[in-house]
């Protein structure tokens, strides 16, 4: 176990995502990405995409989202405009997204607001 903070989190060792969710027993993998429209975030969807994951693309460029949503495989993906400052886009995000079966996903936020 690694102490980070107050919670205890377990050491899955260096693993690729895939792994992880072998490990968690994860039966569809699914990720929710704030930023999704460039840089890192981008890059991230795109490999999930590739790789058959369920992505959530989220980003106030709409543009860029539709972009990323083109590499998608029909039913893989929700693009969607999100500003994380909004906590109205945040609830309309949160009740279009498709949890998985399973119960689990993952959330790799790229973005920051600034006051």
């Amino acid at each position: 176990m690694v102490k980070t903070g107050k919670h205890p989190v377990p050491k899955l060792g260096r693993m690729n995502l895939h792994s992880v969710c072998d490990k968690l027993r994860i039966d569809r993998p699914t990720m929710f990405i704030t930023g999704a429209a460039t840089s890192i975030g981008r890059a991230v969807a795109e490999r999930l995409l590739r790789e058959g994951w369920f992505v959530g693309i989220y980003d106030v460029d709409q543009e860029g989202i539709r972009s990323v949503q083109k590499h998608a495989q029909a039913g893989r993906c929700i693009a969607e405009r999100l500003d994380v400052t909004s906590s109205d886009d945040w609830q309309r995000a949160m009740s279009g997204f498709q949890l998985p079966q399973a119960g689990a996903w993952m959330c790799f936020s790229t973005t920051q607001a600034s006051p």
